[in-house]
């Protein structure tokens, strides 16, 4: 694969993948869902999960999605572009799956709120922290006129 900027890519065993642009919200997707002798059904399945996380997590990626494949020694590329209504059973089935992951969770996350909630009380500086910021508050007053005394 040749891109835009005129870099090689290939993908083998080792590198399974390549991510084109904004990689933060889909690579964790991929790492734990795509390995390298998946099929290429399998490849746009977890693709399209992988844009769908982007998608919601940053404003600069949206619809619609261009998808292009290749299979080996074909010589044949296809491509498609997917928009917005073609994804929206794939975004509303992932949403529902994600939900009922987190609900599934409740049993084995109970345990760990229940120690933390009972742990003991944490020594910190948010009493030092509330005296600067009614120190600040008072400053600002006074420079506007208003009284200095603290609410």
């Amino acid at each position: 694969l040749i891109y835009p900027e005129g870099n090689w890519v290939e993908v083998r065993p080792g590198t399974p993948y390549v991510i084109i642009g904004e990689s933060r919200y889909g690579k964790p997707i991929l790492d734990r869902l795509w390995r390298y002798n998946r099929s290429l059904e399998d490849g746009l399945r977890v693709a399209l999960l992988a844009f769908d996380a982007t998608r919601t997590s940053t404003s600069d990626v949206d619809c619609p999605l261009d998808a292009v494949m290749y299979r080996s020694d074909t010589w044949e590329l296809r491509e498609q572009r997917f928009t917005a209504p073609d994804l929206a059973t794939v975004q509303r089935q992932w949403q529902r799956a994600i939900t009922m992951a987190a609900e599934g969770l409740k049993p084995a996350t109970k345990e760990l709120y229940d120690r933390l909630a009972h742990a003991p009380v944490a020594v910190t500086h948010f009493d030092d922290l509330a005296e600067e910021v009614a120190a600040l508050e008072a400053a600002q007053r006074q420079a506007r006129g208003g009284t200095s005394q603290a609410r």
